[in-house]
């Protein structure tokens, strides 16, 4: 049978291509959209030719940079748990907040929204070596051994050789090198020589490659070398700070702790 009517979310900029409308508002601040309202419009208006007969509803954005595919997952959320604090976090290029109040202890009813601007470390991009969680990623980073002979393990995707990896290991392999030393406190790679004198095992500080561009790490063999570099660690802090600060501001403006959520939903390719 035929469909008959199909509902399509996006961020904004994707709906007001699909619509045929300049995102003029969303090139310059305030980053308005163009578009404000649910538009109900035949799909052959659309060019499409399988869904020429079909009713297209093209669901409104919360605002420039929080999409239509936001107000879906609210509405999912506020449906299932319509009381509960929850926070719905898509983590991409834009990372999407929303966090739905609840009504209970004093706490304001409704909900919040913002974005931040993420970059796309935790989704693979921007990173030396990134790549999504597809086959030959390396998805896990963990360490084997007890000192002074721990080392480092990876996971990989498809049990290939590894020719990347995606932000679970990445998320991963920050933790390990903290954890061993090689980073610091302030995300800082040390080299090779300080690493040892930090005290960390011989055989990982041998994974640590010195450069003009700072230090590097070698996550992997030398026959598939797949490498952490110091730069990736900044683009992950950025990301990760970003987010955070996100989420922060919007738990501070509802009056809600983190510790009282009920639930965090996450979203995106890394989600």
């Amino acid at each position: 049978a035929a469909i008959q009517r199909a509902v399509f979310v996006g961020n904004t900029a994707m709906c007001e291509i699909l619509l045929g409308i300049k995102p003029e508002g969303l090139a310059t601040a305030p980053f308005v959209p163009d578009y404000e309202k649910t538009v109900a419009i035949k799909g052959s208006k659309l060019g499409f030719r399988f869904l020429e007969n079909t009713d297209i509803i093209v669901l409104p954005p919360i605002g420039g940079y929080v999409g239509s595919d936001a107000l879906a997952v609210y509405g999912c959320v506020s449906r299932q748990e319509p009381e509960g604090r929850i926070l719905a976090v898509d983590i991409g290029t834009n990372g999407e907040i929303l966090l739905q109040c609840g009504g209970e202890n004093g706490n304001r009813k409704g909900g919040f929204a913002c974005s931040a601007a993420a970059g796309p470390a935790l989704e693979g991009g921007a990173v030396s070596q990134g790549m999504r969680a597809a086959d030959g990623a390396i998805d896990r980073v963990s360490i084997s051994g007890s000192f002074p002979m721990q080392d480092i393990v990876c996971h990989v995707l498809g049990e290939i050789s590894p020719s990347g990896i995606c932000g679970s290991g990445l998320v991963d392999a920050l933790a390990v090198l903290l954890k061993t030393g090689v980073l610091d406190d302030t995300g800082y790679m040390r080299s090779p020589g300080e690493a040892r004198l930090a005290g960390v095992p011989g055989r990982i500080c041998r994974r640590i490659r010195s450069g003009e561009d700072g230090c590097k790490f070698l996550l992997t063999e030398e026959a598939n070398p797949v490498y952490l570099t110091a730069k990736d660690v900044r683009q992950l802090q950025m990301a990760v700070s970003a987010l955070r600060s996100g989420m922060e501001i919007l738990l501070k403006k509802a009056g809600i702790q983190a510790k009282e959520l009920d639930r965090i939903y996450l979203a995106g390719a890394f989600g």
